[in-house]
This record gives structure tokens, sequence and C-alpha cells, in this order.
């Protein structure tokens, strides 16, 4: 993978990322590798091969705090 396509990439991350405020739905995180990070996971589909999983927790005025973005090939139930 080049550079550019590294950078395209993190930037579809990243821009997934800034509109989980806008959810109206938070998932809880149900595998228990996703619970030790954070309450709350987004599951975000790059390819057909590949799930991003963004795992995050909510305060008290519902700001969003990204604390760990893991892939399927690191989860494990």
């Amino acid at each position: 993978m080049e550079l550019s396509q590294v950078i395209a990439y993190i930037r579809e991350i990243r821009k997934t990322c800034d509109g989980l405020n806008k959810a109206t739905i938070h998932k809880t995180c149900s595998y228990k590798t996703h619970q030790v990070y954070g309450r709350y996971v987004y599951r975000y589909r790059r390819t057909s091969a590949t799930v991003w999983y963004i795992i995050y927790n909510l305060d008290s005025q519902s700001n969003i705090r990204i604390e760990k973005i893991i892939n399927n090939y690191l989860t494990i139930e």
C-alpha cells in the first residue's frame, strides 16, 4: 500500500470518528476484548474483509472519548 493510500485510509477512519457525536443510538460493546477499553462500539466496515471497531465512552454531557480502534483481526471472542 502506498503512503497516499494509507493517508486516505486514515482520513476515512478519522472522518467516521468525527461523526460519532451525531449518532442517536450508541451500541454497547458485546465482545469482552472490547469491554476492556470502553462501553460503546461503532463498527466501521472498510472492505468486505475488514471491520474496524471504534471503542469509546460517553461523558455526562454526551461528549465522545475514543479509547481504542482495532480491527476484526484483533477481536477474539
